[in-house]
């Protein structure tokens, strides 16, 4: 949230250094700095591509981890099982394709390193998965 402080000195600013500029666009890059400011943080999310060799044992995989997944503020906001890629950066082949997300890059990265998060991801990931590729992460915002 802008302060009125930096509110004050940014209007300053704006106006001293464009003083032949009209003041409705002053007004207007005000209010856009403001409403910039005013974001908050919905989300960390991470879009990743897998190439799952086990379909049943990959099931239980997301059956196991899902109520954890929960407990740090996690989920899927999009899932699905794909035929073909036409593009890639990468020699990876990939059936799979889902958004994760969390509260926050830090909930994210407790979750990938509790050890009830591991002992699952040793029983049933990495049995069931041939390759993994990060297509993205960004903080999400409103």
């Amino acid at each position: 949230m802008i302060t009125s402080i930096s509110f004050c000195s940014v209007a300053k600013k704006l106006i001293l250094t464009n003083k032949y500029l009209p003041l409705f666009y002053i007004e207007d890059k005000i209010e856009t700095m403001t409403k910039e400011s005013e974001k908050t943080l919905l989300s960390y999310e991470t879009v990743v591509g897998l190439k799952i060799k086990d379909e049943d044992l990959y099931t239980k995989y997301r059956e196991s981890m899902t109520p954890l997944l929960k407990n740090y503020e996690g989920g899927f906001r999009y899932d699905f099982k794909i035929q073909e890629t036409l593009i890639s950066e990468n020699t990876n082949f990939i059936n799979r394709v889902f958004l994760i997300f969390f509260k926050n890059k830090e909930l994210k990265n407790s979750f990938f390193s509790d050890p009830n998060y591991l002992k699952i991801r040793e029983t049933y990931f990495s049995p069931s998965v041939e390759s993994t590729t990060i297509i993205a992460e960004y903080e999400r915002y409103n």
